[in-house]
């Protein structure tokens, strides 16, 4: 299936004007009435796009809402895509699915299983020099550039985690209501806390793939035997929207249990 497609070709360029024009650091800087507004333009522009392309090419548009939640099991999440992926409601086909690697063999895993399961430091668990080793070699680095700041995220992953461990794993919005002000602070990652949820791909058979967004989190989910956590779905792989088709078509009863098919088990 071919990606560059005309559509495909401007969502991409709207992307990147908005990458460009440095959008989302001039978004965060705004007020928290300003940035709700904006995203519930931003969701209601994506859904509707989405949506419009759907039916015209159903085979590279899924018919989900590009913003539904759904829960997972953070242990049915085993690896992530290699590549990152932006773009929401996607159907994609090909081998990107196969092209990924383990979580809990990635280096940041074992860091915050020394901190927050074995009980080391900081240093000692090796999450500072990892981070900084991630500067260096010119990564993300969850917007980190300096080692008061690596500590200053150290000290928030201790607050995330210990929320997590005794208030339970909370949504975004569940958060918002809880401490906005927090909440908009430390989300370095999406457009809005909204859409800072756990991101991820689903591959052709079914199998759920982290994507972006919230790895330190599902890392902690995964080390806290937390039951389900929400997730929102970027891409589908073509033979999984087919799956979805064929499921929201008929009453075939292929896997109901998955979470990207919950909303047809009633039907």
């Amino acid at each position: 299936m071919k990606i560059n497609t005309p559509d495909r070709l401007f969502l991409r360029f709207v992307q990147y004007i908005g990458w460009k024009i440095k959008f989302k650091h001039y978004f965060h800087n705004r007020s928290y009435q300003f940035q709700n507004l904006v995203v519930r333009l931003y969701k209601f522009f994506i859904s509707v796009t989405v949506l419009v392309l759907h039916k015209l090419f159903p085979s590279r548009y899924t018919d989900a809402d590009p913003f539904k939640i759904i829960h997972v099991e953070p242990e049915r999440i085993q690896f992530k895509t290699r590549a990152t992926f932006r773009h929401r409601g996607w159907v994609i086909d090909g081998d990107w699915d196969y092209d990924h690697s383990t979580i809990v063999g990635s280096e940041l895993y074992a860091c915050l299983k020394r901190r927050f399961v074995d009980n080391k430091t900081w240093e000692e668990s090796g999450y500072i020099d990892f981070a900084h080793d991630e500067i260096l070699r010119g990564g993300n680095a969850w917007n980190l550039a300096t080692k008061n700041q690596i500590e200053d995220r150290c000290n928030q992953l201790d607050s995330i985690w210990y929320s997590i461990k005794y208030n339970g794993y909370k949504s975004q919005s569940e958060l918002i209501q809880i401490d906005a002000q927090n909440t908009y602070n430390q989300n370095i990652d999406a457009l809005h806390p909204e859409l800072n949820e756990i991101g991820i791909d689903i591959g052709r058979d079914g199998e759920i793939l982290w994507n972006r967004v919230g790895q330190h989190r599902l890392i902690m989910a995964k080390l806290l035997d937390v039951e389900t956590i929400p997730v929102l779905v970027y891409r589908r792989h073509r033979q999984w929207q087919q799956t979805r088709n064929k499921v929201g078509r008929t009453t075939d009863s292929h896997d109901r249990k998955h979470p990207d098919l919950a909303e047809f088990i009633d039907r």
